[in-house]
């Protein structure tokens, strides 16, 4: 996994420690219990990682890891989201805690930068598929706190139910953003005027590309009237 990692003295007595990997289809929910940890993403996980970190020659060592910053392009086919339920955060338009959504494929980029009060992790160009579904969007984390967005686009024609992504790491939970909350249905926040009729739209089509698509059960035919 790892390609090579280099220990550097720089001109002004500097010491600068850089290393490239590249992990190969490691298993997120193994890895993250190892210490003792719950993941919010399940699968496999491959992808390239730089690292960088730079202290005075005179410094401890806590203060090269305070400064160290990884960069890791990462794809996991297939994830699962194991604590938040897309789905049913679009199609009530409230605020969604707990359940699970299955994704073909989970993409995107994590920046980590050490701190004095902790390290902050930054999930950009994040991209996700699921079916004919595509999502879109960006998470901070820091002190195990989530703010992000994402934005759930549907191929046949109904685009852009933008979620808030806030909560704790242990208690995620997904609404609509502040802006779509202005409409009075789904349909209006995504294609104002437009009424009702889109948000029902887009309700049917995200629950059934999440696997809820199961039909209720008949109506009862009503009773014959005798003559």
């Amino acid at each position: 996994m790892e390609r090579g990692a280099r220990f550097e003295t720089l001109a002004n007595g500097t010491l600068r420690v850089s290393a490239e990997l590249d992990p190969r289809q490691i298993d997120i929910e193994s890895l993250v219990q190892a210490f003792d940890r719950r993941t919010s993403v399940a699968g496999k996980v491959s992808g390239h990682t730089t690292l960088t970190a730079e202290a005075g020659g005179t410094e401890e060592l806590g203060a090269l890891i305070r400064s160290l910053h990884t960069r890791t392009t990462f794809s996991v086919q297939p994830a699962t989201l194991t604590r938040l339920d897309v789905a049913k955060a679009v199609t009530t338009a409230g605020i969604s805690r707990g359940g699970r959504t299955p994704l073909d494929e989970l993409t995107g980029t994590l920046d980590t930068q050490g701190t004095d009060n902790g390290v902050v992790l930054q999930y950009t160009n994040l991209k996700a598929r699921s079916g004919v579904l595509t999502a879109s969007g960006h998470l901070k984390m820091f002190n195990r706190k989530l703010d992000g967005e994402i934005a759930v686009d549907l191929v046949d024609g109904v685009v852009g139910v933008p979620l808030k992504i806030g909560g704790t790491m242990s208690d995620p939970e997904l609404s609509l953003t502040g802006a779509a909350l202005t409409g009075a249905a789904i349909g209006s926040a995504v294609l104002p005027g437009v009424g009702t009729a889109i948000g029902a739209r887009v309700g049917q089509q995200v629950e059934k590309l999440f696997g809820g698509d199961k039909k209720p059960p008949a109506k009862p035919a009503p009773p014959r009237k005798t003559p």
